[in-house]
This record gives C-alpha cells, structure tokens and sequence, in this order.
C-alpha cells in the first residue's frame, strides 16, 4: 500500500464525518428529497466486511432533465490481500425519494484489472439534499452511505 492510498483513504474517513446531521421536520422532509439539488461532490462509505474497506468520493452533475445526473466516481477498496482505486464514469437517476447510480470501470489508477473488481453501483434513498443511504451493488449488495462534502453546483 503506498502513502497515496493511505491518504487518501484518511481524507475520505474524515470527510465522510466531517458534517453534522441537521434534523428536519417530517412534514417537509418528503418535499425537500423529491426536488433537491444532489449535483454535487459526494463521499461515500459502504460496509463491505472484516477484510475490506471502501470508501470513495463521487461527483454529480446536471444534465437537461432535473431527475438525471452524468457522473464520475473513484472507488478505493482496501483488502488485507488486495488494493484498488478505481476510476468510473457513471449515469445517476432520481426516481422519487431513491437515486440509483451505474457505474463503468474507466480505469484502474492502482491495483489489477483481473476481473476481481465489479463496476460501483448504488441504489439510494434521498434523506435529506446532503445525505444518502441504500446499498452499493457489486459483488453482493453491502450498507452504503453518501455524504455532501461541499455545496450543490450553480
């Protein structure tokens, strides 16, 4: 594992935390998540068991249609046996109060192209205009979370 991979890994811990959880009141919560600007930077964490870590940041931007989004995400998985930093392009769509994001492998900026590493898809519920929760699906579908890590694009 180089310094590169262990910092960038420390950035996206902290930044994942780095926010405070504002509470809203139900009533304009379902309003709010519907009609939400997500373009946007975005970390995101997701379980992916014992001997693994991932953590990521994703970029999403505004399309023509309010509900379509045109992104980019890079991925860092660390194993205890294997490292990768995945570089993907990716298609986000708002259906409602989910987000569901696909993911193309574009390049592997460290580790091995082997087949072992499955593009980063998500499928997500809007909590709030800075925070997502759902699923990343990819080798089986593990507990995922996307935090804003900056403001909305104008």
């Amino acid at each position: 594992m180089t310094l590169k991979t262990v910092l960038f890994g420390a950035a996206l811990a902290c930044s994942l935390f780095a926010a405070p959880a504002v509470a809203k009141e139900k009533s304009s919560e379902a309003e709010d998540v519907t009609t939400a600007d997500l373009s946007g930077e975005w970390s995101f964490i997701a379980n992916t068991g014992d001997d693994c870590s991932f953590t990521g940041l994703a970029l999403l931007l505004p399309t023509d249609s309010p509900d379509q989004f045109s992104c980019e995400l890079t991925a860092l998985q660390v194993c205890t046996t294997e490292t990768w930093q995945v570089r993907q392009s990716c298609s986000a769509r708002r259906l409602g109060d989910q987000l569901v994001i696909n993911s193309e492998i574009e390049e592997f900026v460290q580790g091995e192209a082997t087949g072992a590493y499955l593009p980063d898809n998500f499928s997500l519920k809007i909590k709030s205009a800075d925070f997502m929760k759902g699923v990343l699906l990819s080798w089986g579908s593990h507990i995922a979370e996307f935090r804003r890590t900056e403001g909305t694009i104008s």
